[in-house]
C-alpha cells in the first residue's frame, strides 16, 4: 500500500516519492513536498544571489576535490547526453563506442560557436537549453580528424592517396586564424597547402 501524506506547503496529500527525504523526520521525508521546496528554493535564490554564489565559492574552496569530481561527472553527463540526442553513432564509419565520438559542423562554424558558447561542459549545457538544434553530426575522432585535415575520409573515398585530397583544411584555416590572433605578419599555413608532395610523402605511405 502507497503511504501518503499531506503537504504542509499546498495542503495536497501526495505518495511519499513526492518527498524528499530527512533523517530527522519521523516520516523520514520533509514536511513540504518536491514541488513546494523546489519552488521555495527558486524563491530564496532569487533573494538571496549574492550570499548564494559566496556560499558556492567558500564550499568549493573548502572541497576542491570534491568539487573537480562533480564536474567532471557532470561533463560527462552532458556529454553522454548530446551524444545520444545526435545519433550516439559515427555519421561516417557507425562506430557507437561513445567513448570515440565527438560532435562536429559539417556546414562549418564550429569555431564561432565556441567562441560564443564556450567549450565542453559550456557548449553542451547550451545545446541542451537549446533542445539540441540541427546543424550538428557524431563522428569518430579518426573521421573529424580526417575530414578536418584532408577533407574528406578514407571510408568515403578507399584507394584514393591521402596526399591527393583536399589540400585547403579547417586545420589550416584554423592556424591562420590563430597566428593572425597572435600578431604574427607570416601566419603559417597546413604544409600541404603550400607545398606539393608525392603520393604519400610524409604520413607514413611510401612513395611510388
Amino acid at each position: 500500500m502507497v503511504q501518503m501524506k499531506i503537504c504542509k506547503k499546498c495542503g495536497v496529500e501526495k505518495s511519499l516519492a513526492d518527498y524528499h527525504q530527512n533523517k530527522m523526520a519521523k516520516d523520514g521525508h520533509l514536511g513540504n513536498c518536491k514541488s513546494c521546496s523546489a519552488a521555495y528554493s527558486r524563491e530564496w535564490l532569487r533573494r538571496n544571489r549574492h550570499r548564494a554564489r559566496e556560499n558556492g565559492r567558500r564550499w568549493r574552496r573548502a572541497n576542491p576535490e570534491k568539487t573537480l569530481s562533480l564536474a567532471k561527472a557532470h561533463r560527462h553527463r552532458e556529454r553522454m547526453r548530446a551524444l545520444r540526442a545526435y545519433g550516439s553513432k559515427c555519421a561516417c564509419c557507425s562506430e557507437a563506442r561513445l567513448e570515440f565520438l565527438v560532435l562536429d559542423h559539417p556546414e562549418g562554424g564550429g569555431l564561432a560557436d565556441r567562441k560564443k558558447h564556450g567549450m565542453g561542459r559550456s557548449f553542451y549545457t547550451w545545446l541542451k537549453k537549446q533542445g539540441y538544434p540541427a546543424g550538428l553530426r557524431v563522428l569518430c575522432h579518426n573521421c573529424n580528424m580526417a575530414m578536418g585535415l584532408y577533407g574528406r575520409c578514407p571510408h568515403n573515398s578507399p584507394g584514393v592517396p591521402i596526399s591527393k585530397r583536399s589540400p585547403i583544411t579547417n586545420h589550416g584555416r584554423l592556424r591562420l586564424e590563430f597566428d593572425s590572433r597572435m600578431g604574427k605578419t607570416k601566419p603559417r599555413t597546413h604544409p600541404e597547402a603550400v607545398r606539393p608532395q608525392p603520393d604519400g610523402a610524409g604520413i607514413g605511405i611510401e612513395p611510388r
